[in-house]
């Protein structure tokens, strides 16, 4: 299991690449490397420790579990979302982004 702040760093990761995506689907741009993106999944599973996310001040353990959720269901899909799923990875973003903001991540 990773630190705190590389569990951090690994969340942000995870952050940035559905943000990538979502822009890339709204683009009309194909997505080719789904079975890369998968083994990034596997790994962010075996690397973030949720007990220490849980325990870090001012962040909320369920963005994170639903940033994952929103992640792996993408990749179901095989990134081919319609306009209302788009809208609702977009939405959640936002939301999640808005946590993040005011989070203190602290020790």
């Amino acid at each position: 299991m990773l630190f705190n702040q590389e569990n951090i760093m690994c969340i942000t990761e995870l952050r940035n690449t559905v943000g990538n995506l979502v822009r890339r689907i709204q683009d009309g741009q194909q997505v080719d490397n789904v079975e890369d993106m998968q083994t990034m999944l596997t790994a962010f599973d075996k690397h973030v420790d949720r007990k220490l996310i849980a325990a870090t001040a001012g962040l909320d353990v369920a963005y994170v579990g639903g940033l994952r959720h929103t992640f792996a269901t993408m990749l179901k899909l095989h990134c081919q979302l319609n306009e209302r799923q788009i809208d609702e990875v977009t939405s959640f973003l936002r939301q999640y982004d808005d946590v993040i903001k005011t989070a203190s991540f602290v020790n």
